[in-house]
């Protein structure tokens, strides 16, 4: 009976390792995942705050961009992640094919926690384009 104790224990030494190594990367492929989905939410909810900005007769597009920055701003700080070195968050308001739009981009960089992961990228990247109800 001993025999079996001690088998079991070696298995499980052996096991282990692998065991933690599988886990480690569960951690970091989740964290890399809701970084992503943090920073499309943001790009999305900044994108439609912008396109709701009228600025009037002689429209420039820096209050459009301005809202959607502040919304982008806004969202990251409250998820925890606020926008510091190496964050880079971009509004646009630009035409295409004659329409207006608001295109907002957010580069978040991505720091793994345990660090076994190194497929994942270096940043989450996140972009959305708006129509916006200011028109030239």
């Amino acid at each position: 009976m001993n025999a079996r104790r001690g088998s079991a224990t070696i298995e499980f030494a052996l096991c282990l390792p692998v065991l933690l190594v599988v886990i480690a990367g569960i951690v970091d492929i989740s964290n890399f995942v809701a970084l992503t989905q943090l920073t499309s939410r943001a790009v999305r909810d900044g994108a439609r705050i912008g396109s709701t900005v009228i600025e009037g007769d002689a429209p420039t597009g820096a209050l459009i961009e301005q809202a959607a920055l502040d919304q982008v701003d806004l969202l990251l700080e409250e998820a925890g992640y606020p926008c510091g070195a190496g964050c880079d968050v971009t509004a646009e308001w630009r035409a295409i094919d004659d329409v207006m739009y608001v295109q907002v981009r957010v580069t978040y960089p991505y720091e793994p926690l345990v660090g076994l992961s190194t497929f994942l990228a270096d940043n989450a990247v996140s972009e959305f384009t708006m129509m916006t109800q200011q028109q030239d």
